[in-house]
């Protein structure tokens, strides 16, 4: 039985997480907090879907929160279609069941992909419990159901798709659609339509471009730094965990070495020598469809952020979003790697473990992956990880093809699973179980006192010790010494064999 089990993982997952979600019907675990509609999700989008002519056309809404409209106007017209009444409890029970559909997408999704990059069974069980078992996916999407980052990560593994089984047309409508789910995924998109999966990385390096590439990028990100602290002394929010002050020059220190470090190893990688540079650059830039899809991209953005949406008004200005990214980055020393792994899991535990197999995956998916390794490597020095939902996928996949590359233990696969499950705290079956005025009415559990600063104390830090720039700094530690613990236990399972295959091969 544990070997069918272990043979046919798609069957296993798309039941796993029929059997959960199952579970939170029956058992609902909702923030008590606008009765799970949350932030966002209650101030902005909750209105919107009930009346999208209002909010949505008659006043325009910002060009940031436009930016991730799609299910709310799928539930406005579903409703409207079928005449189903706008009560909290539909619109919650709505995106309940659409969580599931996007959970069933993103397990065909990733069988697909999967078979048709001759990914193993280790690879294969890497990927689903990368994008299936972790917190954002077994907790956060249950306890706040009225969002829409799961559906960022299907269609992030849709466009990676569509990109590495080079079907330019599918991607480009899925990016049209991804600019109403996820700010970031312009992007990504836009680099995949321009630099296609067929081109291969280069055969030449170029040791100087790519070490004044990693200098010129980790210099660019610690002088922001350097800028906002020491140069504009602009403090931290109130509302975000205080910065251990004494260590903000270890933090600054630590992310320019892991920049330098990465960014150099990866521009070694794509980087062409000096000779191959021009050759490559007309490659590029030689007449094809995919410009086209590209200039259609970026229309139908400006068209979305500047005509549809209000441009005028921001939700985030640059301003706020330096500081943010400051103080995300830096308020603990090394904090990013520990809330990547609390919230997302596996992925980040193997690329960091094998950064080098990692590099030779990006090998083999070719120069356009390596460019969007590069981009993601600098977006991770932010803690507040469900920002990378879209690109998670992209991880997920180089962690399979690491995976697949070492030879495990026989229970290695079934205790890493074990691991997932434990970092996803899914056997925290109730996160209002830690309420104490759950039930009871006026509760807005985890939100009460909020101002004050009661998110940094127990038991608002149930949920809040999940979610980087708003964890304590003793809850931080204490699961970081999880988190290294886990490094350990990943190591020891899936160390390369004496007689391990250390290559990939080639489709």
């Amino acid at each position: 039985m544990l070997q069918n089990l272990y043979h046919n993982p798609k069957a296993f997952f798309a039941l796993f997480i029929l059997a959960v979600t199952t579970f939170y019907w029956v058992f609902p675990d909702i923030m008590p907090f606008h009765q799970g509609f949350a932030f966002e999700g209650y101030t902005i989008y909750k209105p919107m879907a009930k009346d999208v002519h209002e909010y949505l056309i008659a006043h325009r809404m910002n060009s940031y929160s436009i930016q991730r409209i799609f299910p709310y106007v799928l539930l406005h017209f579903t409703f409207k279609v079928f005449g189903i009444a706008f009560s909290d409890f539909n619109m919650i029970l709505f995106f309940q069941v659409f969580q599931l559909g996007i959970a069933l997408i993103i397990i065909y999704t990733w069988d697909k992909l999967a078979k048709y990059l001759e990914i193993g069974l280790p690879g294969q069980w890497i990927g689903y419990l990368s994008m299936l078992i972790n917190f954002a996916t077994l907790k956060l999407d249950f306890y706040v159901p009225f969002t829409y980052d799961r559906l960022a990560m299907a269609s992030g593994l849709i466009s990676f798709y569509c990109y590495l089984t080079n079907r330019p047309l599918g991607l480009f409508i899925n990016a049209v659609v991804a600019l109403t789910i996820w700010p970031t995924a312009l992007l990504f998109n836009l680099l995949m339509l321009l630099v296609p999966a067929t081109e291969p990385v280069p055969a030449t390096h170029n040791p100087w471009l790519s070490r004044i590439w990693a200098a010129g990028i980790a210099s660019a990100v610690c002088g922001l730094f350097v800028l906002v602290i020491y140069v504009k002394h602009i403090p931290g929010s109130l509302y975000m965990a205080p910065a251990v002050r004494p260590l903000l020059p270890l933090s600054i220190l630590l992310i320019g070495a892991y920049l330098a470090y990465t960014q150099t190893t990866l521009a070694q990688t794509v980087f062409p020598g000096w000779q191959e540079i021009i050759p490559r650059v007309r490659h590029l830039l030689r007449p094809r469809l995919s410009w086209l899809y590209a200039l259609g991209l970026v229309g139908a953005y400006v068209l979305l952020t500047r005509y549809l949406g209000d441009p005028t008004h921001p939700y985030l200005t640059p301003q706020q979003f330096a500081i943010n990214l400051t103080y995300g980055a830096l308020q603990r020393p090394a904090q990013s790697l520990v809330f990547h792994v609390l919230y997302y899991g596996l992925p980040f535990l193997f690329i960091a473990l094998f950064w080098r197999r990692t590099l030779q995956a990006v090998t083999r998916l070719g120069l356009g992956t390596g460019l969007l390794l590069m981009a993601v490597l600098i977006q991770a020095v932010n803690n507040e990880t469900r920002q990378m939902a879209n690109v998670v996928p992209l991880l997920t996949i180089l962690a399979a093809l690491v995976a697949d590359g070492l030879t495990p233990r026989p229970k290695a696969v079934a205790v890493t699973a074990i691991l997932a499950a434990l970092f996803s705290k899914a056997w925290v079956v109730s996160l209002n179980y830690f309420d104490p005025n759950y039930g009871k009415p006026g509760d807005i559990y985890p939100m009460l006192n909020f101002e004050q600063g009661n998110f940094l104390k127990w038991p608002q830090q149930a949920y809040f010790m999940n979610l980087g720039p708003w964890t304590a700094t003793p809850y931080l530690v204490i699961q970081a010494v999880a988190v290294v613990l886990a490094f350990g236990v990943i190591y020891w399972l899936w160390q390369p064999r004496a007689k391990a295959d250390t290559t990939f091969t080639t489709r």
